[in-house]
């Protein structure tokens, strides 16, 4: 956890970073030269403290502007940490991955080792983007991310001959949740 201290009020404005991890594994042998290990890892981070830069006292001269863009009052932050179409600030992510280690000693001459990685992720992001008190341009978005990678290798030798074979695969894939927002002068644009 964290805070940031408002230099204009001087208050601590608690819970704007949140952040912690996880991160459990366990050994499992069997005494004959095999071995696996599980890894779990949990992780959230939190941190809006730079993301609502809002005036909640307004602006009366405003009005006549909005007006120009067909709207009847500007629309404006009403609490601090919020962004002008009054919807608060976030950037926050979290991730989940896991792994598989084996490690096999077939003999004294050959050994097999694999690893397996699974990793995903999200991130929302939301945003006053034009960094003023009035609703000229907010911005969000929702982002995944996936990843699974296997390597394999054998380490080995014949002889006076030592050497490694192995395989190598990974895949990952990226995509957006198609919920992508941007808000011009309080009227919302999704892309």
């Amino acid at each position: 956890d964290g805070y940031t201290k408002n230099i204009v009020t001087g208050a601590d404005d608690d819970a704007r970073a949140k952040m912690f991890n996880i991160r459990p594994d366990i050994l499992l042998t069997n005494n004959e030269g095999l071995s696996v290990r599980l890894i779990y890892e949990h992780s959230y981070a939190f941190d809006t403290t730079a993301l609502g830069l809002n005036n909640p006292d307004g602006f009366e001269g405003m009005t006549a502007l909005a007006a120009l863009f067909g709207l009847e009052k500007p629309i404006i932050a009403t609490k601090p940490w919020q962004t002008s179409a009054n919807s608060e600030p976030i950037n926050r992510n979290v991730g989940d991955s896991g792994a598989a280690i084996l490690n096999w000693e077939m003999s004294d001459e050959l050994t097999l080792k694999n690893v397996t990685s699974y990793r995903a992720d999200k991130n929302r992001f939301l945003a006053d983007a034009d960094l003023s008190q009035l609703s000229f341009f907010d911005v969000g978005n929702d982002v995944f991310y996936r990843t699974f990678s296997d390597e394999m290798t054998l380490n080995g030798k014949i002889g006076k001959l030592d050497y490694v074979a192995g395989l190598y695969y990974y895949r990952g894939k990226v995509w957006d949740a198609d919920n992508g927002r941007a808000v011009f002068f309080g009227q919302p644009s999704t892309g």
